[in-house]
């Protein structure tokens, strides 16, 4: 329903039947919003249940903006980041020598990844823990 013509809205034209959809509000985050209608939207039902009920879907939805351009502020939640840093989540086997290596090119950078995460102990750094890796600085 949310993608037929609402016949309701001030800009449906009865001699022409044309018209929109209502618009839709999409939020990422508490802040970031924009009004939108869906042009597009395609669901993939993935797991039932005993009596049919589909209990899972993979959807694919398209929006197009409904305000004009600038009337939102950032979509991304981190847009406008100063000095946006990426997170890693360490593996079993791994070490901060290797992920310096990874990120950086040299295992001796190792330093400035524990710095940043606040570890003393590089050898203690059990799998599954999220830390975050800073821009390179030469």
């Amino acid at each position: 329903a949310a993608m037929e013509v609402d016949t309701s809205l001030s800009s449906y034209d009865s001699t022409t039947e044309t018209g929109r959809p209502p618009w839709v509000q999409f939020h990422w985050g508490d802040l970031h919003t924009f009004k939108a209608i869906i042009s597009s939207l395609e669901l993939t039902f993935t797991y039932f249940g005993a009596d049919g009920t589909p209990l899972r879907a993979k959807a694919s939805v398209s929006l197009k903006q409904f305000e004009p351009e600038g009337a939102f502020g950032p979509q991304n939640p981190t847009s406008g980041t100063p000095l946006p840093e990426r997170t890693h989540q360490v593996q079993a086997g791994e070490t901060l020598d290797r992920i310096a290596a990874s990120y950086y090119g040299d295992p001796t950078r190792w330093r400035r990844i524990a710095d940043a995460n606040g570890i003393s102990d590089p050898l203690a750094v059990p799998p599954g823990t999220l830390i975050t890796i800073p821009k390179a600085r030469d």
